[in-house]
């Protein structure tokens, strides 16, 4: 059984001890964060956002949790009523535990600050500067390409012409890697 996530796996079997569930750091914290009034809806509520729907996966994986943590089941009856091997059980419970974590990840961050959204856009602004670096004409038989043509390139930016990237086999002649059709930009994006 995989022990990912120790302190989730303690809140999910604290659900059957809510007095003690009340004193967990982590249920009150998530009990504040989504405005429940125990620590017990906060971690039922969170258990159905991380696997929303009716999706048999999302099903399988909230039966998986509740039945084990919040009604007592043994892993092998659990497994049985649902109809599954008990390494598919432990399978969809190691997953579902994953995507709790990950909700209460999400929950519990602290709200973005101006500055952090400066310096997410600052990120965003390098990355456009970093942006794929189209050239202008095949490599092969200098055949004007403008952004919006239609063009093939590699993992290295080399370019080519539909014609010589056909002829080629679609195999990069300078270093032998796949050829692949280039994205096309917009003229809008090309004045920014």
């Amino acid at each position: 059984m995989d022990r990912r996530h120790p302190q989730i796996r303690r809140l999910l079997r604290l659900l059957r001890h809510p007095i003690r569930l009340e004193e967990d750091e982590l249920a009150l914290s998530l009990r504040d964060a989504l405005a429940c009034d125990s620590g017990c809806q906060a971690v039922l509520t969170l258990v159905q956002r991380a696997l929303p729907g009716p999706t048999e996966m999302n099903q399988l994986m909230r039966a998986a949790v509740l039945s084990q943590d919040l009604d007592g089941n043994k892993a092998r009856r659990v497994a049985a009523s649902l109809g599954l091997s008990l390494r598919s059980y432990f399978r969809y419970r190691s997953t579902a535990i994953d995507l709790i974590a990950l909700a209460i990840e999400r929950e519990l961050r602290p709200p973005q600050t101006v500055e952090t959204n400066a310096q997410l856009a600052q990120h965003w602004r390098k990355k456009m500067r970093e942006a794929l670096n189209m050239k202008p004409s095949c490599e092969r038989c200098k055949t004007d390409l403008p952004f919006a043509a239609a063009a093939y390139i590699c993992s290295y930016e080399c370019t080519f012409c539909p014609e010589c990237a056909h002829a080629s086999h679609h195999v990069c002649p300078n270093c032998g890697g796949e050829l692949r059709a280039r994205p096309r930009r917009r003229e809008a994006a090309l004045s920014a």
